[in-house]
């Protein structure tokens, strides 16, 4: 039996947006939150590893926090866990700053250089934000900036980039969208953005393949194959080739 071929559309987007995610995706606190979370679980005699620690990888801390309580049956409530994890980490933010991962520079500047407005889309809430952006370096590059704060429903519920879509003016199906959790993904999938999966070693990769329209190691090699997709450009737009 021959193997069954797989066509795919060939087809123009339109890209007058883009929408980011912040931890694991622009700076490295993927790998500081899951140590805070040990940190603050080992109090307890407890501990999580990797790969059990992934699928809770870009979901709210809140939410994890009321997860790990339950699975470790702790004696504590979970603003208590979430309280203590998240002050754990905001001290290391202080001491060491966030630092930027592969490709955030290039691909931010990128859009900058072309007039194409640039959000950030981040679940976190609260303080833990508020520590985290005053040590990114690449603020200024960004027009909107929107929070779990500003909305009811979380990431993997579409409403925060509803919301972003909506305080930038952007158009979702003009919208490129950019994260590296399934969580996150989730988001942008039910949002209708053309969705850029860019998964950690804190993230199950095969889950952000499946969901995504294209899926990259890091933010370098989404913006080689941004370059390489261009057919065309104006100020404030990029016409991109890509397979659907």
């Amino acid at each position: 039996m021959k193997p069954a071929i797989i066509l795919r559309e060939i087809k123009i987007i339109e890209i007058r947006n883009a929408i980011f995610d912040f931890d694991g995706l622009l700076v490295k606190t993927e790998k500081l939150h899951f140590e805070s979370w040990n940190a603050a679980l080992a109090k307890y005699g407890k501990q999580i590893g990797i790969e059990q620690y992934r699928p809770y990888c870009g979901k709210p801390g809140t939410e994890n926090a009321r997860s790990f309580r339950k699975l470790f049956n702790l004696p504590i409530s979970r603003k208590g866990l979430y309280g203590m994890k998240n002050d754990l980490c905001m001290e290391q933010i202080r001491k060491s700053g966030v630092p930027l991962m592969d490709g955030a520079d290039e691909i931010t500047a990128f859009f900058n250089s072309h007039n194409v407005p640039i959000a950030i889309a981040t679940g976190g809430k609260g303080s833990e934000n508020e520590a985290k952006f005053a040590k990114f370096p690449l603020m200024d590059r960004f027009d909107v900036i929107a929070t779990g704060d500003d909305v009811k429903r979380n990431k993997p519920w579409p409403d925060l980039i509803e919301f972003t879509c909506k305080k930038m003016g952007a158009d979702p199906k003009k919208t490129a969208g950019f994260d590296d959790s399934r969580t996150g993904v989730i988001a942008l999938r039910r949002a209708g953005v053309y969705v850029f999966g860019v998964p950690t070693e804190y993230s199950i990769r095969k889950d952000v393949e499946n969901i995504a329209d294209v899926t990259f190691s890091n933010l370098n090699q989404a913006l080689e194959f941004i370059k390489k997709s261009i057919v065309s450009f104006a100020d404030g737009v990029l016409y991109l080739q890509v397979k659907r």
